[in-house]
């Protein structure tokens, strides 16, 4: 997994320290990758740690896109997405 040179080029200490955090988890739990992106005061930051996948292992970018389901994250950091037991209430909402 290449780490280290992305925890490097992060400028924003505290981006930094959620990075290498991520970094620390993602160890912890065996995730092979992870981006992330963060919006703050106006400001973007992205980051991508691992591979792609095991079998075609490619360097995982900010650009790099994932399928997703319900491990999606609200904006306010609240989970979005069926919760167990619940059924997803936002199905053919135009906003949820």
């Amino acid at each position: 997994m290449n780490t280290i040179s992305s925890l490097d080029s992060i400028k924003n200490p505290k981006f930094r320290v959620l990075c290498r955090r991520i970094v620390k988890e993602m160890k912890r739990l065996q995730v092979p990758s992870v981006a992330i992106g963060v919006w703050h005061k106006g400001k973007e930051y992205t980051a991508g740690f691992g591979v792609t996948s095991i079998e075609h292992p490619l360097l995982v970018t900010p650009d790099t896109l994932f399928q997703t389901g319900s491990i999606s994250i609200h904006p306010y950091g609240l989970p979005h997405g069926p919760q167990p037991g619940m059924t997803e209430a936002s199905i053919g909402k135009k906003e949820t």
